[in-house]
């Protein structure tokens, strides 16, 4: 008797359930989805952090040897030797744990954003166009992640890895315009001194004793 109704409660909530999973928040423009995907895919990079965190750069300077330029302790390095350097793989660990910081917080939107906007502030005077940069970086992240991955990584996959990075630099370049407009503010000159004020000189020149009082 009640089965029909039950069966149609059932399908209300299921369609429900997968209308959540494909709604986006309105910070990262992510689904419950894309973020299952994204944290399922990286977890199983993580397995070969040292090595695929090291290929993430190697990609990036491969396609971009100037951004190498940009690292003293290995920017002479040949890009043959640079998995072996020590300084280039605690550089590709320390990008790796952004990335794994950034990941483990999508489910509270605003602290992912509050991590990109540390890490953007940390490379704010690095270079001319980091906003190139971060989106170069994304697209390194995204083809060593196909390479290491292989048929994990879905369209539905490197979809929501590439709205992560679209989520990364927009936040990073508004980091960075709101860093240009406060050092712009610090350089201007002030206008708040009024002409009527003394200057130093005069308020530490000796006051002169009254000739008169001598006299008395």
């Amino acid at each position: 008797m009640f089965a029909p109704r039950r069966r149609q409660q059932e399908r209300t909530m299921g369609n429900s359930s997968s209308a959540d999973a494909h709604a986006q928040d309105g910070v990262t423009n992510l689904s419950g989805h894309d973020k299952h995907v994204i944290r399922d895919t990286w977890l199983s990079f993580k397995k070969q952090l040292r090595t695929g965190s090291v290929t993430i750069l190697v990609v990036l300077f491969m396609r971009h040897p100037e951004y190498q330029q940009l690292f003293t302790a290995f920017a002479d390095e040949p890009i043959g030797d640079l998995a072996k350097n020590p300084r280039m793989l605690a550089h590709a660990l320390t990008f790796a744990y952004a990335i794994t910081a950034i990941v483990d917080s999508l489910e509270d939107p605003q602290t992912a954003k509050e991590i990109v906007r540390k890490v953007a502030i940390s490379h704010a005077n690095r270079g001319p166009d980091m906003k190139t940069a971060f989106e170069h970086m994304g697209t390194a992240v995204v083809d060593t992640l196909v390479e290491k991955l292989g048929s994990a990584m879905t369209p539905t996959a490197i979809a929501a890895w590439k709205q992560l990075f679209a989520f990364i630099v927009d936040v990073s370049v508004k980091t960075f315009e709101e860093i240009r407009r406060r050092d712009d503010q610090g350089h201007q000159p002030s206008s708040s001194v009024s002409k009527a004020s003394p200057t130093s000189a005069e308020v530490s020149k000796p006051t002169s004793p009254d000739p008169a009082a001598k006299t008395q």
